[in-house]
């Protein structure tokens, strides 16, 4: 009776650990599986697009259509558009396309508006029974002022800040530094504060207190000038209110019209 009685104790106890041995090899098989779940569970955070990414992509020659699509896709964004980015930009080679961008996905855009130049007429063929060739006028070019009225436009309102923006097309030859010595006088007799110019870039940064419906604020004027394809040269003025002024659209067009005047 007593052998008996050892074997059953000797009996559970092997059961015990037996049991014991799976339910650790059960534990460490589950570990793994429930950690990998977890991790595959885990929303990425989404880091957002800053002008440090523009600028890595433009100084790695990346195609100029791949900048687009990054600047437009990106889910989250945190872009610079104040003067001094721009002009940062615009010297790192960024195109008038790339900056348009930008401001138009950060909400304050210049969107690209056809210059309002109609086409060229085409000489006339000739008669088959004369060898004279009868050429048509040219058409008279549109003022740049005209041009201005036309292409304004505007964007945002009092409490995000206020954009408004025009362009005019002027036919070529017009080399961009050259361009830009023209313009700086111009705006700067308007009482303009010049904060920075890049000549080669095409480029004038300036500012000065404008009034608003809400007594005054300090204004950026900034001139981007660009080449056409037949050699002459875009010129667009951008004017960004901050958030909390509201400026009329009277007064903005009073100074995109001296200007483009003083350019014909």
């Amino acid at each position: 009776m007593e052998g008996i009685k050892k074997e059953r104790r000797a009996f559970g106890v092997g059961n015990c650990m037996r049991l014991i041995a799976l339910a650790a090899i059960t534990l460490m098989l589950a570990d793994p599986i429930e950690a990998a779940q977890h991790t595959k569970t885990r929303p990425a955070g989404e880091t957002a697009l800053t002008n440090a990414d523009v600028l890595a992509l433009l100084k790695a020659s990346m195609p100029e259509s791949i900048v687009l699509t990054k600047i437009r896709t990106a889910p989250v964004e945190k872009l610079d558009t104040s003067s001094q980015a721009l002009v940062s930009l615009k010297e790192a080679g960024a195109s008038a396309t790339v900056l348009e961008a930008i401001l138009k996905r950060s909400g304050n855009p210049p969107e690209a508006v056809a210059a309002a130049v109609p086409p060229q007429p085409t000489a006339a063929a000739p008669a088959p029974t004369s060898v004279a060739v009868v050429v048509a006028p040219p058409a008279p070019e549109v003022p740049l002022e005209r041009q201005g009225e036309a292409n304004y436009k505007t964007k945002g309102g009092y409490w995000s800040g206020e954009g408004k923006w025009t362009e005019a097309t002027l036919p070529g030859p017009r080399p961009l530094p050259a361009l830009i010595d023209r313009i700086l006088p111009i705006v700067a007799e308007g009482g303009w504060e010049i904060a920075n110019v890049s000549k080669d870039g095409g480029t004038i940064s300036a500012n000065q207190p404008i009034s608003t419906l809400n007594g005054s604020a300090k204004v950026n004027l900034n001139v981007i000038a660009s080449r056409t394809d037949d050699g002459g040269a875009r010129v667009q003025l951008i004017i960004k209110a901050p958030a909390g002024s509201k400026v009329t659209d009277k007064e903005v067009k009073t100074i995109f019209t001296r200007i483009l005047k003083a350019l014909s």
